[in-house]
């Protein structure tokens, strides 16, 4: 890839790939989820970036963005900044009212790939629940 992209187009990739995973992973997406897309991801992030052409249809730029997120954003962002992107796809996950196993293992899959040790992504979703134990998947870190 010989793209140049900003931390946060990288970060604008990344964090709506799985946004739409989490959204849509029950087959169905209701207006409050539909609502948080749209006020956490306008229109014009995407235009800006040249993520999307013309007709609203994902470039080549968007897909080369999505793999250089992989390999950038683990090593280039802070161990807060990461969890800050998981912090987002929690706030995705419970737009709807509803946290789902299956929402819960997006969550992890994000995290490793992330780079987050299991204990630094459990200790954050615990604040956000306020819960202070948590039953997530066992994920299966490297």
């Amino acid at each position: 890839m010989d793209e140049d992209f900003t931390i946060d187009q990288l970060k604008l990739a990344f964090t709506y790939h799985i946004v739409n995973q989490i959204l849509e992973s029950d087959d169905e997406v209701v207006p409050a989820e539909a609502r948080f897309l749209a006020r956490t991801f306008p229109k014009e992030l995407f235009e800006n970036s040249g993520f999307v052409d013309a007709k609203g249809k994902y470039t080549q730029r968007w897909q080369d963005a999505l793999g250089e997120a992989l390999l950038e954003l683990p090593v280039r962002l802070s161990v807060p900044e990461r969890l800050q992107i998981l912090e987002t796809f929690y706030q995705a996950a419970i737009s709807d009212d509803e946290f789902q196993y299956i929402e819960g293992n997006i969550l992890v899959r994000a995290a490793k790939l992330l780079g987050l040790r299991p204990e630094q992504f459990t200790a954050r979703l615990e604040q956000l629940i306020g819960t202070g134990s948590i039953d997530l998947p066992a994920p299966e870190f490297d």
